[in-house]
């Protein structure tokens, strides 16, 4: 009995532990040690699973800080959708099969067959830019998964460790979710994994870091068709 009772002493002492280090970070700092850990590395490697009502997406890409690519799959609709989308700076360039362009980036069908396969450039001033480049950047990601708003403080596990995760409200193109970032520490604040979510919508999204400080080598595909051009 005294061997299980020094046990669930230390297990107590430990939370007790836990609750001490969160109470002692504020979530303004919290976000702060996030913002300045992720800048000052080059790059990062990311998978993210996403569902919504009728829709599932799987997406695997590397970011750095004002470029990075995506590779994407969609399954909406009974049917099933590849594109790739890379980001340089102020232009995002997107290739997609007839199935993506139509069924999920709204393309009209004739010029979904058309476009199909071909790559075409998007910049900045496109009203189409910020949903093709969402999360393409690290600068979108950290604007898209670290909250600003009623933050707070909440303390996981990932992998058997303790972590802990700053929770807010985040809003992307206008549906506004409620996103968790989680870190080792304050002290170790690479993101681990973030997860979105809005019961309203029937919306979950997570995503998964690696490689931090990797480097992110993307180029401009030659012959692109401006998308101007597309009627």
């Amino acid at each position: 009995m005294r061997r299980i009772s020094i046990i669930l002493l230390v297990a107590l002492v430990a939370v007790a532990a836990a609750a001490v280090a969160r109470a002692a970070q504020s979530p303004k700092k919290l976000r702060s040690s996030i913002q300045h850990a992720v800048f000052s590395q080059a790059g990062v490697h990311y998978s993210e699973t996403a569902s919504a009502k009728g829709l599932k997406q799987t997406t695997v890409g590397d970011a750095a800080t004002d470029r990075g690519s995506q590779d994407i799959t969609v399954h909406l609709g009974g049917k099933t959708g590849h594109f790739t989308v890379i980001v340089i700076v102020n232009t995002a360039y997107l290739r997609a099969d007839a199935t993506a362009l139509n069924a999920y980036l709204g393309f009209p069908s004739t010029a979904a067959r058309k476009y199909a396969g071909r790559w075409i450039s998007i910049p900045r001033t496109s009203a189409a830019f910020g949903t093709l480049a969402a999360d393409v950047t690290v600068s979108s990601l950290v604007a898209d998964h670290v909250a600003t708003r009623k933050t707070s403080i909440v303390g996981g596990t990932l992998g058997g460790r303790s972590v802990i995760g700053l929770r807010g409200v985040t809003t992307v193109g206008g549906v506004s979710n409620t996103s968790t970032v989680y870190v080792r520490s304050a002290k170790q604040a690479l993101p681990i994994e973030a997860t979105d979510f809005s019961s309203k919508h029937g919306f979950r999204d997570t995503i998964e870091f690696s490689r931090w400080n990797e480097t992110v080598s993307v180029k401009a595909p030659r012959h692109a068709v401006s998308i101007s051009k597309l009627s």
